[in-house]
């Protein structure tokens, strides 16, 4: 029996990380997804209203924002988990949401880059799990200060 080679990843700790929305197709899926769970009744209607017009509801598309520049957020970056160390669900959620993301590693510091200036600054390109917990989310966006425990405190 041949052994598999043991793939030895190195401990990444970064000093900053930006969570951007590129998507605006994710950003509808999402909304749907989250009033299918979290608003059933409303979810019905909008697929209803969309399903009438052939076109999403504005409260289902990004906002005005979002078209006009770039939307992140700053995560706390003491939060990252390299591969292979077990994830603890915080307690304070019966929500956990997951997202594979394609994530880039940039070498150098950057501020207001033009496009080719990033992506030279680009050093490597991993893959990364974004978990969010979904009922504690909304209603902290709403509260004007963006995620809190929703992504924060998940360690």
């Amino acid at each position: 029996m041949t052994k598999r080679p043991r793939v030895v990843l190195p401990d990444v700790q970064p000093v900053s990380l930006c969570d951007f929305s590129l998507s605006e197709q994710h950003n509808t899926d999402a909304a749907h997804g989250y009033a299918r769970r979290f608003m059933p009744r409303t979810a019905r209607l909008a697929a209803a209203v969309e399903t009438a017009t052939r076109r999403p509801l504005p409260a289902m598309r990004p906002s005005r924002l979002w078209y006009a520049q770039p939307i992140y957020y700053l995560n706390n970056p003491m939060t990252f988990i390299p591969s292979g160390k077990p994830v603890d669900f915080p307690s304070y959620s019966q929500a956990l949401d997951y997202e594979l993301q394609l994530a880039y590693v940039i070498g150098e510091p950057l501020q207001n880059a033009a496009p080719a200036d990033a992506e030279r600054a680009i050093t490597a390109f991993v893959i990364m799990c974004d978990f969010s917990a979904r009922d504690v989310q909304i209603p902290e966006m709403r509260s004007g200060m963006g995620p809190q425990k929703a992504k924060h405190q998940i360690k």
